[in-house]
């Protein structure tokens, strides 16, 4: 729990690459934010009109990736922080998963 994996920066914009490097698909859920998918695979083609617009969790298959932009507008608190991980409840049972504070 004391772990805080990044810091991000109140109100930029950031592209993020989420890869999913197994063989299995999962979902990649963030909180405290939205974002908008702008690459699926190294193309912006193989975005998929119902991934356009606003989103909190994205799923990807096995060996996918994906770059979405992303900007943390509402909360900011250096010590507190917010999670990104997938939906298997496995993964999350046993901390598999990410944290970050908004700076």
């Amino acid at each position: 729990m004391s772990r805080i994996d990044e810091e991000i920066p109140l109100d930029q914009i950031e592209i993020w690459e989420v890869t999913n490097s197994m063989m299995i698909d999962h979902n990649f859920h963030i909180h405290a934010t939205h974002f908008m998918i702008i690459e699926r695979n190294g193309s912006s083609a193989n975005v998929a009109k119902n991934e356009k617009g606003y989103k909190d969790t994205v799923y990807l298959k096995g060996g996918e990736s994906v770059k979405f932009i992303v900007k943390m507008t509402d909360y900011k608190d250096s010590e507190v922080p917010y999670m990104y991980h997938c939906h298997f409840l496995e993964h999350e049972d046993r901390g598999m998963m990410g944290q970050f504070t908004v700076v």
